[in-house]
Protein backbone atom coordinates (compact mmCIF):
# COMPACT_ATOMS: atom_id res chain seq x y z
CA UNK A 1 0.00 0.00 0.00
CA UNK A 2 1.33 3.45 -0.99
CA UNK A 3 -0.51 6.45 0.41
CA UNK A 4 -0.99 9.79 -1.31
CA UNK A 5 -2.13 12.92 0.48
CA UNK A 6 -4.42 15.66 -0.85
CA UNK A 7 -3.51 18.52 1.48
CA UNK A 8 -6.04 21.19 2.33
CA UNK A 9 -5.48 24.12 4.64
CA UNK A 10 -4.53 24.08 8.31
CA UNK A 11 -1.84 22.26 10.28
CA UNK A 12 -3.17 18.70 10.08
CA UNK A 13 -1.86 17.79 6.58
CA UNK A 14 1.70 18.74 7.56
CA UNK A 15 1.38 16.89 10.87
CA UNK A 16 0.14 13.73 9.10
CA UNK A 17 2.84 14.04 6.46
CA UNK A 18 5.54 14.21 9.12
CA UNK A 19 4.13 11.36 11.21
CA UNK A 20 2.79 8.89 8.65
CA UNK A 21 4.25 7.07 5.66
CA UNK A 22 3.10 9.40 2.89
CA UNK A 23 4.53 8.69 -0.57
CA UNK A 24 3.27 11.75 -2.53
CA UNK A 25 1.43 15.00 -1.78
CA UNK A 26 -0.88 17.26 -3.78
CA UNK A 27 -1.24 20.82 -2.50
CA UNK A 28 -3.55 23.61 -3.67
CA UNK A 29 -2.22 27.09 -4.37
CA UNK A 30 -3.60 29.68 -1.97
CA UNK A 31 -5.25 27.01 0.18
CA UNK A 32 -2.72 24.49 1.49
CA UNK A 33 -0.20 25.31 4.19
CA UNK A 34 2.93 26.67 2.48
CA UNK A 35 5.06 24.54 4.81
CA UNK A 36 3.75 21.37 3.15
CA UNK A 37 6.90 21.51 1.00
CA UNK A 38 8.76 20.30 4.10
CA UNK A 39 7.31 16.83 3.57
CA UNK A 40 10.06 14.50 2.45
CA UNK A 41 8.23 13.16 -0.61
CA UNK A 42 7.21 14.27 -4.13
CA UNK A 43 4.91 17.30 -4.14
CA UNK A 44 2.55 18.66 -6.81
CA UNK A 45 1.17 22.20 -6.50
CA UNK A 46 -2.03 22.54 -8.50
CA UNK A 47 -5.60 23.87 -8.29
CA UNK A 48 -8.81 22.16 -7.23
CA UNK A 49 -10.20 21.61 -10.73
CA UNK A 50 -7.05 20.00 -12.14
CA UNK A 51 -8.36 16.51 -11.50
CA UNK A 52 -6.39 14.92 -14.32
CA UNK A 53 -3.11 16.39 -13.06
CA UNK A 54 -3.75 15.00 -9.58
CA UNK A 55 -4.62 11.53 -10.85
CA UNK A 56 -1.65 11.39 -13.24
CA UNK A 57 0.69 12.52 -10.48
CA UNK A 58 -0.51 9.87 -8.05
CA UNK A 59 -0.42 7.13 -10.68
CA UNK A 60 3.12 8.10 -11.69
CA UNK A 61 4.17 7.46 -8.09
CA UNK A 62 2.19 4.19 -7.89
CA UNK A 63 -0.15 5.47 -5.20
CA UNK A 64 -2.92 3.03 -4.22
CA UNK A 65 -4.65 4.82 -1.31
CA UNK A 66 -5.45 8.52 -0.89
CA UNK A 67 -6.20 10.69 2.13
CA UNK A 68 -7.96 14.03 1.69
CA UNK A 69 -7.08 16.07 4.78
CA UNK A 70 -7.48 19.68 5.88
CA UNK A 71 -9.87 22.49 5.06
CA UNK A 72 -10.70 22.39 1.37
CA UNK A 73 -12.97 25.30 0.56
CA UNK A 74 -14.72 25.48 -2.76
CA UNK A 75 -13.96 28.38 -5.09
CA UNK A 76 -16.76 29.98 -7.06
CA UNK A 77 -17.75 27.92 -10.06
CA UNK A 78 -16.34 30.64 -12.34
CA UNK A 79 -12.97 30.30 -10.60
CA UNK A 80 -12.84 26.52 -10.92
CA UNK A 81 -10.22 26.04 -13.63
CA UNK A 82 -10.45 22.48 -14.89
CA UNK A 83 -8.18 20.34 -17.06
CA UNK A 84 -9.36 17.75 -19.60
CA UNK A 85 -10.44 15.17 -17.01
CA UNK A 86 -11.97 17.89 -14.85
CA UNK A 87 -13.95 19.08 -17.88
CA UNK A 88 -15.15 15.51 -18.46
CA UNK A 89 -16.61 15.55 -14.94
CA UNK A 90 -17.76 19.17 -15.14
CA UNK A 91 -21.49 18.43 -14.98
CA UNK A 92 -20.94 16.25 -11.92
CA UNK A 93 -18.80 18.94 -10.29
CA UNK A 94 -21.27 21.67 -11.18
CA UNK A 95 -24.18 19.87 -9.52
CA UNK A 96 -21.94 19.25 -6.50
CA UNK A 97 -21.48 23.01 -6.08
CA UNK A 98 -25.16 23.28 -5.22
CA UNK A 99 -24.64 20.83 -2.34
CA UNK A 100 -21.99 22.87 -0.49
CA UNK A 101 -18.40 22.09 0.50
CA UNK A 102 -19.13 18.49 1.48
CA UNK A 103 -20.88 17.88 -1.84
CA UNK A 104 -17.88 19.11 -3.81
CA UNK A 105 -15.43 17.04 -1.75
CA UNK A 106 -17.62 13.96 -2.15
CA UNK A 107 -17.72 14.54 -5.93
CA UNK A 108 -13.93 14.79 -6.11
CA UNK A 109 -13.64 11.64 -3.97
CA UNK A 110 -16.00 9.85 -6.38
CA UNK A 111 -13.77 10.80 -9.32
CA UNK A 112 -10.66 9.61 -7.50
CA UNK A 113 -12.28 6.28 -6.59
CA UNK A 114 -13.49 5.81 -10.17
CA UNK A 115 -9.82 5.87 -11.20
CA UNK A 116 -9.07 2.87 -8.99
CA UNK A 117 -7.76 4.57 -5.85
CA UNK A 118 -9.04 3.78 -2.38
CA UNK A 119 -10.07 6.76 -0.25
CA UNK A 120 -9.09 6.43 3.39
CA UNK A 121 -9.67 8.56 6.51
CA UNK A 122 -7.00 10.59 8.22
CA UNK A 123 -5.24 8.58 10.91
CA UNK A 124 -6.64 9.42 14.32
CA UNK A 125 -4.01 11.31 16.26
CA UNK A 126 -3.21 10.35 19.83
CA UNK A 127 -6.34 10.78 21.89
CA UNK A 128 -6.23 13.20 24.79
CA UNK A 129 -8.57 13.35 27.74
CA UNK A 130 -10.86 16.13 28.88
CA UNK A 131 -9.20 18.82 31.01
CA UNK A 132 -10.46 21.04 33.85
CA UNK A 133 -14.08 19.94 33.57
CA UNK A 134 -14.75 21.43 37.01
CA UNK A 135 -14.78 24.82 35.25
CA UNK A 136 -18.00 23.90 33.43
CA UNK A 137 -20.80 25.44 35.50
CA UNK A 138 -24.52 25.30 34.72
CA UNK A 139 -24.47 28.35 32.42
CA UNK A 140 -21.46 27.05 30.51
CA UNK A 141 -23.08 23.64 30.01
CA UNK A 142 -26.24 25.35 28.79
CA UNK A 143 -24.12 27.27 26.26
CA UNK A 144 -22.61 23.98 25.08
CA UNK A 145 -26.03 22.34 24.77
CA UNK A 146 -27.40 25.38 22.90
CA UNK A 147 -24.50 25.41 20.44
CA UNK A 148 -24.72 21.66 19.96
CA UNK A 149 -28.40 21.88 19.04
CA UNK A 150 -27.76 24.69 16.55
CA UNK A 151 -24.89 22.83 14.84
CA UNK A 152 -27.00 19.68 14.52
CA UNK A 153 -29.78 21.71 12.89
CA UNK A 154 -27.43 23.53 10.51
CA UNK A 155 -25.46 20.44 9.48
CA UNK A 156 -28.22 19.51 7.04
CA UNK A 157 -27.41 22.74 5.19
CA UNK A 158 -23.63 22.09 5.15
CA UNK A 159 -22.93 25.16 7.30
CA UNK A 160 -19.89 25.12 9.53
CA UNK A 161 -18.57 22.78 12.16
CA UNK A 162 -18.07 25.37 14.91
CA UNK A 163 -20.04 27.91 16.92
CA UNK A 164 -19.21 30.29 19.77
CA UNK A 165 -21.84 30.86 22.47
CA UNK A 166 -21.60 33.20 25.47
CA UNK A 167 -24.33 33.12 28.16
CA UNK A 168 -26.95 32.00 25.66
CA UNK A 169 -25.94 34.48 22.94
CA UNK A 170 -24.52 33.13 19.68
CA UNK A 171 -21.47 35.26 18.86
CA UNK A 172 -20.66 33.53 15.60
CA UNK A 173 -21.10 30.45 13.46
CA UNK A 174 -18.33 29.10 11.25
CA UNK A 175 -18.94 29.77 7.57
CA UNK A 176 -16.42 29.57 4.74
CA UNK A 177 -13.66 31.23 6.77
CA UNK A 178 -12.78 28.32 9.08
CA UNK A 179 -12.60 28.00 12.85
CA UNK A 180 -9.59 30.23 13.51
CA UNK A 181 -11.10 33.18 11.64
CA UNK A 182 -14.42 32.58 13.43
CA UNK A 183 -12.64 33.02 16.76
CA UNK A 184 -10.89 36.19 15.59
CA UNK A 185 -14.09 37.91 14.44
CA UNK A 186 -15.88 37.02 17.68
CA UNK A 187 -13.26 38.64 19.90
CA UNK A 188 -14.81 42.12 19.70
CA UNK A 189 -18.31 40.71 20.26
CA UNK A 190 -17.60 39.26 23.69
CA UNK A 191 -19.24 40.97 26.66
CA UNK A 192 -18.26 38.84 29.67
CA UNK A 193 -14.69 38.16 30.72
CA UNK A 194 -13.89 34.49 31.23
CA UNK A 195 -17.09 33.27 29.58
CA UNK A 196 -18.02 31.81 26.22
CA UNK A 197 -17.38 28.43 24.64
CA UNK A 198 -16.16 27.23 21.25
CA UNK A 199 -18.19 24.16 20.28
CA UNK A 200 -16.82 22.06 17.41
CA UNK A 201 -18.64 19.04 16.02
CA UNK A 202 -18.67 16.65 13.08
CA UNK A 203 -21.51 17.37 10.68
CA UNK A 204 -24.23 14.74 10.61
CA UNK A 205 -23.67 12.10 7.90
CA UNK A 206 -20.20 13.55 7.24
CA UNK A 207 -17.78 11.11 5.64
CA UNK A 208 -14.84 10.42 7.93
CA UNK A 209 -12.31 11.08 5.18
CA UNK A 210 -13.64 14.53 4.27
CA UNK A 211 -12.78 17.68 6.26
CA UNK A 212 -12.79 16.09 9.72
CA UNK A 213 -12.96 18.68 12.53
CA UNK A 214 -9.47 19.56 13.74
CA UNK A 215 -7.91 21.62 16.49
CA UNK A 216 -4.31 22.32 17.39
CA UNK A 217 -2.17 24.72 19.43
CA UNK A 218 -3.08 27.70 17.23
CA UNK A 219 -6.79 27.25 17.93
CA UNK A 220 -6.13 27.02 21.67
CA UNK A 221 -4.04 30.22 21.61
CA UNK A 222 -6.73 32.09 19.65
CA UNK A 223 -9.49 30.91 21.98
CA UNK A 224 -7.50 32.16 24.97
CA UNK A 225 -6.74 35.51 23.33
CA UNK A 226 -10.45 35.84 22.52
CA UNK A 227 -11.23 35.37 26.21
CA UNK A 228 -13.15 32.12 25.88
CA UNK A 229 -13.56 29.91 28.93
CA UNK A 230 -13.05 26.67 27.07
CA UNK A 231 -13.66 24.38 24.13
CA UNK A 232 -16.04 21.46 23.59
CA UNK A 233 -15.16 19.02 20.82
CA UNK A 234 -16.44 15.83 19.25
CA UNK A 235 -14.52 12.68 20.17
CA UNK A 236 -13.81 12.20 16.44
CA UNK A 237 -11.98 15.54 16.22
CA UNK A 238 -8.39 15.27 15.08
CA UNK A 239 -5.90 16.76 17.54
CA UNK A 240 -2.75 18.26 16.04
CA UNK A 241 0.22 18.05 18.45
CA UNK A 242 -1.89 16.48 21.23
CA UNK A 243 0.74 16.83 23.99
CA UNK A 244 1.10 20.55 23.28
CA UNK A 245 -2.68 21.03 23.14
CA UNK A 246 -3.20 19.37 26.53
CA UNK A 247 -0.33 21.36 28.04
CA UNK A 248 -1.70 24.67 26.71
CA UNK A 249 -5.19 23.98 28.05
CA UNK A 250 -3.81 23.45 31.55
CA UNK A 251 -1.32 26.31 31.34
CA UNK A 252 -3.95 28.81 30.17
CA UNK A 253 -6.50 27.59 32.75
CA UNK A 254 -9.14 26.72 30.17
CA UNK A 255 -11.27 23.60 29.90
CA UNK A 256 -11.41 21.05 27.11
CA UNK A 257 -14.54 18.90 26.99
CA UNK A 258 -14.50 15.83 24.75
CA UNK A 259 -17.88 14.19 24.17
Amino acid sequence: MKIGLIAGGGDLPLYVCQNEKIAAVVGFKGMSNDDIHRCDCPLLWTSLGKVGAMISFFKSHRITHIMMIGNIKRPSFAELKVDYKGAKWLIHLRSAFLKGDDGLLRAIADIIESEGFVMMPAPKTVKITSCNLEMIDTITQQDINHGDMILKTLSAFDIGQSIIVEHGIVLGIEAAEGTDHLIKRCKDLKKIKGAGVLIKRNKQHQHDFLDTPTIGPTTIDLAYTCGLKGISIDINTNIVHPVEVQSKIRELNMFLQII
